[in-house]
């Protein structure tokens, strides 16, 4: 880095000595720059299943980019509003009494503190607050991509039983269509579970005793499942993902709780030669 800075200023000296043109000139590229802000994360989803209090929570918002790639000589307003597509109540799920938070200059973020009441979720089905935030600060822009907040509140513990289940590929998997398996699945946290195989790579299928896991992992909020990107095996470069559909089981879902002894799960594998998709019927065996 200090080569490449001192290369520039060698270009700087050379091209003040040529031309008297250039002399106190700022490079209109960069003196066009904006400074960029955004929140840290686009996603937060918080759990809980009993009244623990008022719990805060701070949510980063920070400099993305600076004309010098430094921090900001000067304060950063920032406005915050609650988007009406928004399914929380403030004073109900949340609260948070700032309409504004300011970056200070010198400083590359500030914290937003939003208050939880943990004992006000909703216990059958999830709701959102989304928080977008703008400026009005000369220079400054806010990134698109970071411009918002959506934090999930999941007040519902999953139906889902631990134990064995029989499960069947349906029409739109890939391969083995109609053909069923026995596999064993799990709750490693809380609406988390897991798997003990994963489909299409059945048990003798480049299956190896040193993986850490054979099976894959999947999350259940209220009734909505998802299956989010992971190895194959927690070892090959190849992902298992969901993929979202709409059927007579699914609306815009990657799986849904059908019963209290069955569910659904539409997944994939990627490969070479492309994805393996599995849907697949969980129907609970124990």
């Amino acid at each position: 880095m200090k080569k490449l800075k001192f290369y520039l200023v060698g270009l700087l000296a050379a091209a003040s000595m040529t031309s008297c043109l250039l002399d106190d000139e700022v490079d209109p590229y960069t003196q066009n720059m904006d400074y960029i802000v955004g929140f840290d994360e686009a996603t937060s989803t918080l759990s809980y299943f009993a009244d623990e209090g008022v719990v805060t929570y701070y949510y980063p918002i920070s400099l993305k980019g600076s004309k010098d790639g430094g921090t900001f000589d000067q304060d950063i307003t920032l406005d915050l509003s609650v988007d009406p597509t928004s399914s929380a109540q403030s004073g109900v799920e949340y609260s948070f009494a700032a309409n504004q938070v300011v970056l200070e200059a010198g400083s590359d973020y500030v914290l937003l503190p939003v208050d939880i009441h943990t004992g006000a979720f909703n216990s059958e089905m999830p709701t959102e607050l989304v928080i977008n935030i703008s400026t009005n600060t000369e220079d400054t822009v806010v990134a698109a991509a970071y411009s918002s907040l959506t934090i999930t509140f999941v007040g519902c513990i999953s139906t889902i039983q631990e134990g064995e289940y029989l499960i069947t590929f349906g029409s739109s998997s890939s391969q083995y269509v109609g053909q069923s398996y026995y596999d064993d699945v799990t709750m490693v946290d809380v609406n988390t579970f897991m798997t003990t195989e994963t489909p299409p790579f059945m048990p003798g299928a480049n299956y190896q005793p040193s993986f850490s896991t054979w099976g894959f992992e999947f999350t259940d909020v209220c009734g909505d499942l998802t299956v989010p990107t992971q190895n194959l095996f927690d070892y090959y470069s190849n992902e298992v993902y969901g993929v979202t559909t709409t059927d007579d089981n699914l609306t815009a879902q990657q799986g849904a709780v059908i019963d209290e002894d069955t569910f659904i799960i539409f997944m994939a594998v990627s490969a070479s030669a492309g994805p393996y998709y599995s849907y697949l019927t969980f129907e609970y065996a124990d």
